[in-house]
């Protein structure tokens, strides 16, 4: 799997134009950290920007330049995207996440960002690549046409019909690539605009 060599130095930090321009909010970093755009452009050398274009469904179309998607790339394109790992019940900042394949490579999932998503080192380790344990985690692309970017599975011990689980993270609620696929969901008449409460999201995996 793939590990983001983002730097030491590094500030990562999604943030719409809008925002950019107007240096007005606030955003998570990719540590966690909640910053003020304002501080983010005027404190920070904040000369080294990437553009990233999405689609209603908060997918990424383009990013930064055009030409190949390299892993940090993908990296950036996913904190923009995700804002956060996306297994269920763990609030992982992308910093401390590893890229994870949806389909895995020996089932000839590719590492392009559509089968690429953030996930905590712990529950990386418990997810079955192979689709073959009912009693583990197992991740899964979403239908064609779904606003969501990976469907996770989990384990009959946790819920004996194995229904998907989509993820949504209080701490990526305001990530772009979140407030666009939660446009996307209403449109389609998947879900409401508003967030589950906590209790409407058994815990899950940790890390």
């Amino acid at each position: 799997e793939l590990v983001p060599g983002r730097g030491t130095t590094t500030i990562v930090a999604a943030v719409t134009l809008e925002q950019l321009a107007a240096r007005s909010g606030s955003v998570v970093t990719d540590a966690g950290v909640r910053v003020s755009v304002a501080d983010l452009v005027e404190t920070c050398d904040a000369r080294d920007l990437f553009l990233q274009v999405m689609d209603f469904h908060g997918r990424s179309l383009y990013l930064g330049r055009s030409r190949r998607l390299g892993s940090v790339d993908q990296y950036l394109a996913l904190v923009g995207e995700e804002g956060a790992g996306s297994a269920p019940g763990a609030v992982t900042p992308p910093a401390f996440c590893q890229i994870h394949h949806i389909t895995s490579w020996l089932a000839g999932g590719g590492t392009d960002l559509p089968n690429l998503t953030l996930v905590g080192p712990v529950a990386h380790a418990g997810v079955d690549d192979s689709r073959s344990d009912p009693r583990r985690w197992q991740t899964v692309p979403p239908p064609v046409g779904s606003p969501e970017r990976v469907l996770w599975i989990p384990p009959e011990g946790v819920d004996p019909t194995r229904a998907p689980v989509i993820t949504v993270h209080p701490a990526s609620w305001m990530v772009p690539g979140q407030v666009l696929r939660r446009g996307s969901r209403v449109l389609v008449g998947l879900v409401g605009g508003a967030p589950p409460p906590t209790g409407d999201r058994p815990p899950r995996l940790t890390g």
